[in-house]
């Protein structure tokens, strides 16, 4: 059997990649060797830039009404309380999610499943990859069903979405280079009864111990952080489970505070690593989120980064797939989001280094210059907007390429235009629009594309800007002349992309 794509893995990375290629109308088959959907919390943290995705596809409503916003942050030095930033001062204006968001993944999978029956995709659960081979015109996979029978099923394109132990991957030999941390991670999803505010993010450094607490809809997640004790090289370990009073006792220490845990949904023992493929694309087969890169869990990107490695392949493999550009553009799915790979697994590795060393020296700077640094970057806001940018994924900026033109390649901001809409409320549906900000009525026979024209903005120039389906922009001018319209469609032409869409 033929489809045009074929993805192996029904996490949220994978779930979103189904769910944006329907929403081109791209054939797809979605494999997953699990039973359903997955029961643990796992991923919670859910930044802006996730978010704004959702905004982008219809489905934001339904994360906001089951989740939790968090209102703020404490770090914790030794049991003293050294910083604590309110979400709503860093939090910055270019978007309507200026906060950290917490969801079970458990809900994310939910929202996403549902999203894709409506987009005419269900998951074939219990189905596995058992082996592929491609050349120039297809890929050609074998899948073992749940019952038991292998399919023969051929593809124009194959995406690994299949996590850390990625089958793909493996086929593909490509190395996962990197390391395992030596920490070891035990976390429960559970009721706290402590003397602190249970919606906040708290973060607690002890030499040895760290806690952390994070805020939930109806419980919290708490997370410690200790050495590790000669547990094998696997990302959960079932043979030397957790329990809810170890977590408890661990996170006594680490906080300096009598609490009590109870009434825990899941209590997990595991241990991280930090690695990355050197490529994301292999002739016809592609890796995304944590079947290409994996890091420690500080600062939530993991999750985050696999839903925007989706936003950025997706629209590139439809317009492939549809003869609507050249098979070029897909190799600026690499050279986009490779990068942004390895600045998060340096960002993640560097913070992760520092607040687990076990160095006094390192510990006493840490504790002397730490709360300094916090409350210098507070101060302006620059400052914050750089620290929220950065976290919540909104500073990411491609670089000049087939799909991204010179002065390009930011996100687009959101702010308010004419009769109270803002930028968000157009930019809808997970394709191409094209704003005109000025006066001069614009020739519409460029592109077929959404077109708003906004009269009257903050931008105080005139101007053209192309934005891509995953919310970049791809093309901007400074004026609505004939040349800048020409100009563009030179642009499109470089990039091998048609005009009509």
């Amino acid at each position: 059997m033929h489809t045009q794509v074929l993805i192996v893995g029904g996490g949220p990375t994978g779930l979103m990649m189904g769910s944006l290629l329907r929403r081109w109308n791209v054939n797809c088959r979605l494999i997953d060797e699990g039973e359903e959907i997955t029961r643990e919390s796992r991923a919670i943290g859910i930044q802006a830039r996730s978010l704004e995705l959702f905004q982008n596809l219809g489905i934001v409503d339904q994360f906001l009404e089951r989740g939790q916003i968090g209102s703020g942050a404490k770090v914790f030095l030794n049991g003293k309380e050294r910083v604590t930033v309110n979400f709503g001062d860093i939090g910055r204006e270019d978007t309507p999610y200026p906060f950290v968001f917490f969801l079970s993944q458990t809900e994310t999978e939910k929202i996403l499943v549902d999203d894709l029956k409506k987009h005419h995709l269900n998951v074939e659960r219990q189905t596995t990859l058992e082996d592929f081979y491609q050349d120039d015109k297809k890929v050609t996979a074998t899948i073992r069903k749940r019952n038991g029978k292998e399919e023969i099923v051929t593809a124009d394109y194959i995406i690994g979405c299949d996590g850390s132990h990625s089958k793909i991957r493996k086929i593909l030999d490509l190395p996962f280079e990197g390391a395992s941390y030596e920490s070891e991670f035990i976390m429960a999803d559970t009721q706290v009864d402590w003397d602190l505010d249970n919606n906040r993010l708290m973060v607690f450094l002890d030499p040895g111990n760290i806690g952390v607490h994070f805020p939930l809809k109806d419980r919290s997640r708490v997370l410690t952080v200790r050495e590790n004790h000669d547990m094998p090289e696997t990302t959960e370990t079932t043979s030397y489970p957790a329990t809810l009073s170890e977590i408890e006792e661990h996170f006594k220490e680490a906080t300096h505070r009598d609490v009590k845990l109870h009434d825990a949904e899941w209590v997990t023992r595991f241990h991280v690593h930090h690695r990355c493929v050197r490529q994301l694309k292999v002739r016809r087969a592609f890796l995304v989120g944590d079947a290409a890169h994996i890091h420690s869990p500080v600062g939530a990107q993991g999750m985050n980064t696999g839903l925007q490695d989706a936003a950025n392949l997706a629209w590139k493999l439809a317009l492939v797939i549809k003869k609507k550009a050249k098979e070029d553009i897909l190799e600026t799915y690499h050279s986009e989001r490779w990068p942004v790979a390895q600045k998060l697994l340096k960002f993640t590795d560097r913070i992760f280094s520092i607040v687990t060393t076990k160095n006094k020296a390192a510990i006493g700077l840490r504790t002397m210059f730490f709360p300094l640094f916090a409350r210098f970057m507070m101060m302006g806001k620059r400052g914050r907007d750089f620290m929220f940018g950065f976290i919540s994924q909104l500073n990411i900026h491609y670089s000049p390429s087939l799909v991204v033109s010179a002065g390009a390649g930011q996100r687009m901001p959101n702010f308010e235009t004419i009769g109270g809409k803002e930028i968000f409320d157009l930019l809808k549906g997970y394709k191409f629009h094209l704003f005109v900000f000025g006066e001069r009525p614009y020739n519409e026979r460029l592109i077929n594309v959404e077109i708003h024209h906004l009269p009257s903005s903050r931008f105080k120039t005139n101007g053209l800007v192309l934005v891509r389906p995953d919310g970049h922009i791809a093309f901007q001018t400074n004026d609505v002349s004939e040349k800048s319209i020409i100009d563009m469609e030179k642009y499109l032409e470089v990039s091998g992309i048609e005009h009509e869409f």
